[in-house]
């Protein structure tokens, strides 16, 4: 649901809790598996996540406005520590959160192959696999919208973002970086 609720966010703060309620799925993922490897991911997760944070709030600490176009006032320091962030969040390698995405997801295909969970749980680990990562390219195309906002003031990214045409492409641009 926090990935879908973010898209057409114009908040900063309701962009922030809806990313919030996307990223902790990834912790109970982890924590789902009921095994050690994935209790360790769900851990990991967490402090790459507290870390990512950590730095989008330096970086938005100085905006007046809640618009999450003010974020296209950033400079420097602050228009890097966001970008960071923001790619981090979105599991982008070789940045940790590719890596705490990777190892939820390892631990939840290790503990379906390995007979851990149950039969009549493994197919669901499956298809949750399968949607956590569907969401996964969905939540890079906004967080990647947001660097965009920051990165290309007036560029023809902007002016294409502007036309409905410009969705499909920012999407094209995320799924191509992912992939």
């Amino acid at each position: 649901m926090g990935c879908f609720g973010a898209l057409a966010q114009t908040s900063l703060k309701r962009f922030f809790a809806y990313t919030s309620i996307n990223q902790s799925g990834f912790i109970i993922m982890g924590v789902l598996t009921n095994s050690l490897i994935g209790l360790e991911s769900s851990v990991l997760y967490i402090i790459v996540y507290m870390l990512s944070m950590i730095l989008f709030f330096y970086a938005v600490n100085d905006i007046a406005s809640d618009d999450i176009a003010e974020v296209n006032n950033l400079e420097g320091r602050k228009r890097l520590s966001l970008a960071l962030a923001l790619f981090s969040m979105a599991g982008i390698p070789p940045l940790f959160g590719f890596g705490s995405k990777y190892f939820v997801w390892l631990s939840l295909f290790d503990s379906v192959s390995s007979g851990l969970l149950a039969d009549q749980h493994g197919s669901a680990i499956k298809c949750l696999l399968i949607v956590s990562i569907l969401m996964s390219l969905i939540s890079a195309f906004y967080y990647l919208r947001l660097i965009k906002i920051t990165s290309f003031r007036d560029s023809l990214l902007t002016k294409i973002s502007n036309d409905s045409s410009g969705v499909v492409v920012s999407l094209c641009i995320a799924s191509a970086l992912l992939l």
